[in-house]
């Protein structure tokens, strides 16, 4: 198999879109998620949210 150089790389999370928001937000110590806020049902669950 032959080596395959990587010569970037891209960022998408919960946490933002880029290294930059990404690294921010770990060094902010944010999570990147939220409590799940549905209009009819009280679930205690965590879902993608604002970072923020």
């Amino acid at each position: 198999m032959q080596p395959l150089l990587i010569a970037g790389m891209a960022v998408a999370s919960s946490l933002g879109v880029g290294a930059a928001q990404t690294l921010a937000a770990l060094r902010g110590q944010k999570s990147g998620l939220d409590q799940c806020r549905f209009e009819t049902v009280a679930l205690d669950t965590w879902v993608t949210g604002p970072v923020g």
